[in-house]
């Protein structure tokens, strides 16, 4: 299969930090010659220098910013979403539905996959079952009663329910929550991580530059009250999809340009902290049409 960039690859929140030499390994991690169809591959080091002119080093970095991405297994990499990039999810498995025929050309390479990594795929993408042999199977979906499964926690009786546990998981987490209903993730950042994350966040595919420092700030302030629910594991993520939300909405204004005059510029930055606050309908669309008229303004002489 080969590896697909869409449009929501350069707004995706994870990769809005990388570097460029981080991007560029990525890239390569998903498209070198030799990633199988299941998204992992032996890593090469004079392989990828060659092919993308830099230290390999950079091979560790760029895991290292993404661990929720990858797996190792000695010199081993598995990408794990790769599968899920290429093929779409949710289509009818089993005798009453159609299978991708993306996912029968999975069967061979994932078992020639170290067994740590069959493990994952088959807890990731539960409709492997489908297609793998039916011993491969039985160890890998192991029944609810059974003992012995290979990678799997017991309980996973079937792909279908597989599939659910693995929604509900992805669910609580999306929450902040984790069995329990306990806060999980990443602790809660200071205000200078959220700056520095805020004024280099791109969304190239809106045309957005940085959250506003008073937009992130207010967002902070918010997340850590008792009332917003546990702190979300991937708080950059959330920062971002309520930034977008709120300016697609019109309830928040976008950075914009700057006009080249302090008095403008000032002028400018104070409506939009009030376009961030304004209830009312009717002044909202006369701030938005002030900042427009100010944006297109031409200098004073």
């Amino acid at each position: 299969m080969d590896a697909k960039i869409t449009a929501s690859h350069w707004s995706d929140p994870d990769l809005q930090p990388l570097s460029a030499e981080m991007l560029l390994t990525l890239h390569w991690m998903k498209t070198n010659q030799d990633r199988n169809d299941c998204g992992a591959y032996r890593f090469n080091p004079a392989l990828f220098t060659f092919n993308t002119k830099l230290d390999a080093a950079w091979h560790e970095k760029t895991r290292a910013a993404l661990p929720a991405r990858f797996a190792q297994d000695g010199l081993w990499f598995l990408y794990l979403p790769f599968i899920r990039e290429c093929l779409q999810l949710g289509v009818a498995v089993g005798k009453n539905g159609g299978l991708h025929l993306g996912w029968k050309a999975l069967a061979k390479p994932f078992q020639g996959l170290p067994k740590p990594f069959q493990g994952l795929l088959a807890s990731e993408y539960p409709e492997l079952a489908h297609v793998l042999p039916q011993e491969l199977v039985s160890k890998l979906f192991a029944s609810s009663g059974g003992d012995g499964a290979e990678g799997l926690p017991k309980g996973l009786a079937s792909p279908s329910e597989a599939q659910e546990q693995s929604r509900a998981a992805k669910s609580r987490e999306d929450q902040g929550e984790c069995e329990g209903g306990h806060p999980v993730g990443a602790e809660v950042p200071d205000d200078a991580a959220v700056l520095d994350f805020a004024a280099t966040w791109l969304d190239l595919a809106r045309g957005l530059t940085g959250i506003p420092a008073a937009y992130a700030l207010r967002w902070l302030a918010w997340r850590t009250t008792e009332k917003a629910g546990p702190f979300p594991r991937d708080w950059r993520r959330d920062l971002a999809r309520r930034y977008v939300a709120d300016v697609l909405e019109g309830k928040t204004a976008p950075p914009g340009k700057t006009t080249g005059s302090k008095r403008l510029d000032e002028e400018l930055a104070a409506l939009r902290r009030q376009l961030d606050t304004e209830k009312s309908p009717d002044a909202r669309a006369a701030l938005r049409g002030r900042i427009r008229e100010l944006e297109t303004a031409p200098l004073p002489a």
